[in-house]
Formats: structure tokens, C-alpha cells, sequence
């Protein structure tokens, strides 16, 4: 054989493998249809605005579960989100359900934790939570050091930010840290410039969906409309919290109606439970 055709056997042999690869990744690709409801009747601009938030989450949230492709649309009176990935989804559904509010709770004075301490339960007022603290070492592996930390926070939020003016996310030069910085809208500046002037000295909690991102004391009055948070030393759940602040809070809460996983049969509504949790709960 001349090495012309050998080369063009090898070119031919080149392009089929290309090919072949190409079709088994197409039909690796897994199709997860969730179908949300309303859990109120929403007006034409709700309806507008929830679409773009779950969009928004898809592209935001999507790359970790491997989700290739995503859509989200209204078919009266449902909306259908379409993921396609390689592998099952499903449980994808608690993030397109989050409200996305971000509360802001008061932590427990040192009083308040002393006679807890003391007496061993918790006002009514007030709830048990944890800080989830992620560390990554660098050895001759790396390891992950995850540490959580206990903390008492006021039951009832001081305030409620559906979505800020503007949000920005970048790292420190110091030690490369997450730095988030958050603009307010006008009324939210107000809001919190009051806050922050009443609990000089107090610690106030980052709260979303009853995840504690991070706590941190009120060193003086915030007037102008832009606070940065900069004590979050895990990269992945300091992006997560930019990610929710910068997309906002679904107009309506959303309820799951089905969800249909490759090859399975339509899950029920006690599975549904399980998968979608207590994401809407808090």
C-alpha cells in the first residue's frame, strides 16, 4: 500500500472516530422535564420575570450537575423546564424552587447565649443554627477541611432583600479571598443604613433558604447604599451567594408538579417531596 493511501485510510479512520464520538456524546445527553406551578395566580409581568429568574439560575447553577443545555417556559398554567445533561437531574428542582430572598436576622446577644448556655433551651425567638465553613489544603493531596460552626439567630428577620441594584464578585489580592460587593436600591439603602445605625456592635447573619452564609458584626452605620462582605473564605459558597443576589427572588413561590428523569417512570408526589425538600419552606 502506497503511503498516500495509507494516509488517507488513516484520515478516513480519524474522521469516523470524530464522528462516532460526537454521535455517543449526542446520545449520552439525558432529557429531565420539571413542571412548576404557581402557588398563586401571577400577573403577565410575574409570569415574565419568574422565567428569567430560573433561567438564569439554569446558566448560574447548571455546569455543576453537568447540565448542558436548559430552558424554561410558560405553558398555561405550568411552566416546563427542560434540562438535558448525562446523568438524572432531578434533583436540580430545589434550586429552580428557592425563593432567593436573602435575610438579614440579628445573632443572639452574649445575654441571650449565657442563659441558653444555663438553661439549656432556646427562647421561642430565636433558632438553632450552623455556619458551614469549607477549607481547601493543599498537601500532597488536596483535602477539604469542613468545620461547622454553631450560632443563635434571631427568629424573625430585621429585613428582606428581594433583589439589590447591582452586585459585583471578585478576589481579594490578599489570599485571593471572595469579595462581594452589594449596591441597594434606594428604599433598601434607607432600610439598611437604619439597621446598621440601631445595631452598632451587634451581629447581624446572611440567611438564604435557611442557609447561614455568613455572620459578622455591625461596625458602624452603612449610609451609602453599598456594604462588601469579604469574611467567606469558601470560593464555591461565596459564589453561591453572589449568584442568588444577583439573580433575586422569584416574584411568586413555585410548587412542583411532576418530574420526568430519563428512563423513569413520572415520579410521585411523595417523591416529589423528598427531591424538592423544604427548599420553599423557610
Amino acid at each position: 500500500m502506497t503511503p498516500q493511501k495509507l494516509f488517507t485510510l488513516s484520515l478516513v479512520f480519524a474522521v469516523a472516530a470524530v464522528c462516532i464520538t460526537g454521535i455517543a456524546s449526542i446520545l449520552g445527553l439525558r432529557e429531565t422535564v420539571v413542571v412548576l406551578a404557581f402557588e398563586e395566580q401571577p400577573t403577565e409581568q410575574e409570569i415574565h420575570q419568574t422565567l428569567e429568574v430560573l433561567r438564569e439560575r439554569i446558566n448560574a447553577f447548571g455546569d455543576s450537575l453537568n447540565i448542558r443545555t436548559g430552558k424554561a417556559e410558560y405553558r398555561a398554567p405550568d411552566i416546563v423546564v427542560t434540562l438535558r445533561a448525562y446523568s438524572d437531574v432531578s434533583a436540580f428542582a430545589h434550586i429552580l424552587l428557592m425563593t432567593g430572598e436573602t435575610k438579614l436576622h440579628l445573632v443572639a446577644d452574649d445575654d441571650t447565649i449565657a442563659a441558653i448556655k444555663q438553661g439549656g433551651e432556646v427562647p421561642d425567638e430565636f433558632r438553632r443554627h450552623t455556619i458551614k465553613s469549607e477549607t481547601i489544603r493543599i498537601t500532597t493531596r488536596k483535602e477539604t477541611d469542613v468545620t461547622e460552626e454553631p450560632v443563635i439567630l434571631a427568629r424573625a428577620p430585621e429585613m428582606v432583600i428581594r433583589k439589590p441594584k447591582a452586585a459585583y464578585f471578585n478576589l481579594r489580592t490578599t489570599y485571593r479571598r471572595p469579595e462581594i460587593t452589594i449596591e441597594f436600591n434606594d428604599a433598601d439603602s434607607r432600610e439598611f443604613a437604619e439597621l446598621t445605625r440601631r445595631y452598632t456592635g451587634r451581629t447581624m447573619a446572611v440567611v438564604i433558604e435557611g442557609e447561614v452564609f455568613v455572620a459578622a458584626e455591625i461596625q458602624k452605620e452603612v449610609d451609602g447604599g453599598i456594604v462588601q462582605i469579604h469574611n467567606i473564605a469558601n470560593h464555591e459558597r461565596a459564589r453561591k451567594l453572589y449568584e442568588l443576589l444577583r439573580i433575586g427572588a422569584l416574584p411568586k413561590p413555585l410548587k412542583v408538579v411532576s418530574i420526568r428523569a430519563p428512563k423513569e417512570r413520572e415520579a410521585t408526589q411523595s417523591e416529589l417531596a423528598n427531591t424538592a425538600g423544604n427548599a420553599a419552606t423557610n
